[in-house]
């Protein structure tokens, strides 16, 4: 049974090698075949918590929208979750630029080894 999870988890992500063994099924442990790979992956998680941080300010946003036309001291908080989410998607995106540029480096230096 160990074992088919380990495949199974392998299969699903290249870059993994292993799961744990604690019994845990939230509980597992990763090994990269590269640095890179644990950089990707890194990355890949974070995005992915900043997307379920932006769903979660979304609906509170709405509900929040939903509630202030019975309390008119609500409409502050409103604009002040409007503004943080505009900036964080302002960030959001002067990240995926960072990221692309610091993936054609690496592409372009992985060039020059090759040439080496």
């Amino acid at each position: 049974e160990e074992e088919e999870e380990r495949q199974g988890f392998a299969a699903s992500s290249p870059a993994a090698r292993s799961c744990s063994s604690t019994g845990d099924p939230d509980e597992v442990e990763v090994r990269f075949d590269s640095p890179s790979n644990r950089i990707h992956v890194c990355i890949f998680l974070n995005e992915v918590e900043e997307n379920q941080q932006v769903s979660i300010q979304k609906v509170e946003l709405i509900r929040l929208k939903s509630m202030s036309y019975k309390h008119p001291k609500m409409d502050c908080e409103v604009l002040r979750i409007e503004s943080e989410l505009r900036e964080r998607e302002l960030e959001h995106v002067r990240m995926q630029r960072e990221i692309r540029e610091s993936m054609r480096r690496k592409e372009e230096l992985e060039q020059e080894i090759d040439k080496l």
